[in-house]
């Protein structure tokens, strides 16, 4: 589609499928040492001599080498390794898998939580520049006609940073049409990306299943412009998530930072807070996906209007704004090893921030405290439901800066504060455990702003009623 573009551009029909490997990602069912060439699997897989795996942090941190300052100068511990072979352990009934060479950190596996393992390697590979140069090749299905069928698909080096547009697998304004409907990204894997993920736009009653990333640049399941709906993210992985430009902080207050876009530097502000799975409209459902590292691994921004190309289609007040939409269904999600950008009040699950447009168009976002009241059509106000949800390793695991939130069955392990909630909220069912059997489980922390003074508390009702 010429050198300015450098990708796959389709409005009709594209089907492209590669073998089938299952689980494309699991978690460790026992913990493995820095030395150890022998890697310990909950479930069995057809996983191949030769194939890449990646073993996810089991560390507070995940900071890459450019951010490492906020990561108090620590690498990520996030590990590549090629299988050498694979066999069953007849004593512990788990599936083992052999790799090339021995492990620079432990990775961790116990009652409360365990690390996962990915498979990167596809027998379908497509891959941009080797040059890492910020510009590489990107696929994209669009409009009503079309219909876009992807499985068992490798993206390496894909994506071209802030250009909008290109992204590693990305729907486009495909509607509610019967193609949109047929979609689905499946069994994929993207490693490396330069620009986001997978990535819905303009497109609902899709489908994301069982699909993985490692190293991506900016959000990485994303859901662009706000008006996307009634979509399906099933059983992902995002791992190693890496904000553009610089991570948002904001110190010790409630207010977080405040960014513009920048021509050529920050194309969409709310990337100084990339996390796993970017959810800019909340009307979409979340099943078992599982999210390492990043600025956050859920991110709910609140979107005061809808964005890009929907821009100025709704009215002001609006009840289908996106930050009023309801959530459709939370269910079973865990997120560990973020928050750490920002020491008061970042999170694993972020719901917060303010993204929308300054009165000359260009587009704001802060990161800080901002409610939301989530709103069925008719004006009636409802909650937003996180049902059996696990945290771990976080700086905060949910953190709901909103006036009604319901966490029910909920989990937080190794957290400097389990969850704080605002407004009209409950938790229900949970468990905090504020330090489990990880030998690596030290979260930092500093209290009423004085480094050096360590803590770790539960939960907070704070402004509530």
């Amino acid at each position: 589609t010429g050198l300015t573009s450098k990708g796959l551009i389709s409005e009709g029909s594209v089907d492209i499928h590669g073998k089938e490997y299952l689980p494309t990602w699991t978690r460790l069912s026992k913990p493995v040492s820095p030395w150890s060439t022998f890697v310990y699997l909950q479930q069995m897989t057809n996983w191949e001599v030769g194939q890449q795996i990646v073993l996810t942090t089991t560390v507070c941190y995940d900071c890459p080498v450019i951010y490492k300052a906020s990561c108090e100068g620590k690498p990520h511990q996030n590990e590549l390794r090629r299988i050498v072979g694979v066999s069953m352990d007849d004593t512990t009934q788990s599936y083992v898998i052999q790799i090339d060479r021995p492990l620079n950190y432990s990775h961790y596996a116990g009652f409360e939580y365990q690390g996962e393992v990915a498979l990167l390697s596809r027998n379908v590979i497509v891959q941009g520049s080797q040059s890492f140069d910020s510009f590489g090749g990107h696929m994209k299905v669009k409009g009503l006609a079309a219909q876009g069928r992807f499985s068992g698909v490798e993206a390496i080096n894909m994506g071209q940073l802030n250009i909008l547009g290109r992204y590693p697998f990305h729907l486009h304004m495909m509607g509610e049409s019967v193609g949109a409907r047929n979609s689905y990204f499946q069994d994929c894997a993207v490693l490396n990306s330069q620009f986001r993920c997978y990535t819905i736009h303009g497109t609902n009653f899709t489908r994301i299943s069982r699909n993985v990333a490692f190293n991506a640049t900016g959000m990485c399941y994303y859901i662009e412009d706000g008006v996307e709906e009634n979509n399906l993210f099933e059983y992902n992985l995002a791992a190693h998530v890496v904000p553009i430009y610089r991570p948002a902080n904001g110190d010790w207050g409630q207010g977080g930072e405040t960014f513009s876009a920048i021509p050529g530097k920050l194309l969409i502000p709310a990337d100084t807070s990339a996390a796993g799975f970017y959810i800019s409209n909340a009307m979409n459902t979340f099943i078992g996906n599982a999210a390492s590292g990043g600025w956050s691994g859920f991110a709910f921004p609140n979107v005061a209007e809808p964005l890009g190309n929907y821009k100025g289609t709704m009215y002001p007040n609006n009840t289908y704004l996106p930050l009023h939409r309801p959530l459709k269904k939370f269910y079973g999600n865990t997120a560990h090893s973020s928050g750490f950008y920002w020491v008061a009040h970042g999170a694993c699950i972020y719901v917060g921030a303010w993204l929308s447009y300054d009165s000359t168009g260009n587009m704001v976002y802060n990161s800080g405290r901002n409610a939301r009241n989530s709103l069925f059509g008719n004006g009636s106000r409802t909650f937003m439901l996180f049902e059996e949800t696990k945290t771990f390793l976080c700086n905060t695991g949910i953190a709901h800066w909103g006036n009604d939130a319901r966490v029910d069955s909920a989990e937080m392990h190794d957290c400097a504060l389990g969850a704080f909630f605002f407004g009209s909220s409950a938790l229900h069912n949970g468990l905090v455990n504020t330090a489990s059997k990880n030998p690596n489980n030290a979260i930092r922390y500093f209290a009423n702003g004085w480094p050096g003074t360590y803590t770790r508390m539960g939960f907070q009702f704070y402004d509530t009623w």
